[in-house]
């Protein structure tokens, strides 16, 4: 629906087909994937809640939460918003389908509209890194992360490009974020030793490769791993 440049009056035919096919789909307990056709096909990219987003403007009805019950279509429901929960919770399916076409179609200024529009902090910021917007990606990483994952995806792609300062900032900032810790601990005790060793640029750093933060990552590094077979709880 979204990929094929359909006209209004084309995507409300498919909207009609495939209610008919969801309605014998729901038969059988599986119209789940139906529904968020439908959906595709209702919003297409000419909903006005959808062309708003895509321009960076303020749009009106609040932003679909990855954190409140349901299933992941029924939270695709929600047109996108200006404010969002933290996503503890998987996020919109149609909202990271959008991503991909309009990555796809290298509409990337849209994609990171959409992504704000939806609360997907991630994928905006690991955008923001691909693109070389390092601060904006880095303050991006601090403000908006909600799990050690997020940081440790985020810090990863900044370590990839080269931005080494940016992405200590960004992993020492996830050791105090929610999740699991072990992984970001032992990727950033690592790097931090490497960085004390080299002497950072600029000098060694006790904030940014310095012992402390090594010995800080190390305890989360330690923390985050599961008990060995037999030991006591």
């Amino acid at each position: 629906m979204l990929s094929a440049d359909l006209r209004p009056d084309e995507l409300e035919e498919w909207d009609d087909q495939l209610a008919e096919w969801a309605g014998d789909a729901a038969d059988y307990g599986s119209d789940s994937g139906m529904r968020l056709a439908m959906r595709a096909a209702q919003e297409g990219w000419h909903d006005p809640q959808i062309v708003r987003a895509l321009r960076g403007e303020p749009v009106l009805a609040p932003a679909p939460s990855a954190v409140e019950g349901g299933n992941a279509d029924e939270r695709d429901e929600e047109p996108p918003g200006t404010t969002a929960a933290p996503a503890v919770g998987p996020p919109p399916r149609l909202a990271l389908i959008r991503l991909r076409i309009l990555e796809r179609q290298e509409r990337l200024d849209e994609y990171l509209n959409l992504a704000a529009a939806y609360g997907l902090h991630r994928e905006r910021a690991l955008m923001l890194a691909r693109l070389g917007r390092v601060e904006e990606a880095v303050a991006a990483g601090i403000e908006t992360l909600a799990s050690a994952a997020d940081a440790l995806a985020l810090s990863t792609a900044l370590r990839a490009g080269g931005q080494l300062d940016g992405a200590l900032q960004v992993a020492e900032h996830g050791l105090g974020l929610g999740g699991l810790r072990g992984a970001l601990g032992d990727w950033l005790a690592a790097l931090a030793g490497r960085a004390c060793a080299r002497h950072w640029p600029g000098g060694p750093s006790p904030a940014r490769g310095g012992g402390g933060l090594r010995q800080r990552a190390e305890h989360h590094s330690l923390s985050g791993r599961p008990p060995p077979p037999g030991a006591p709880r």
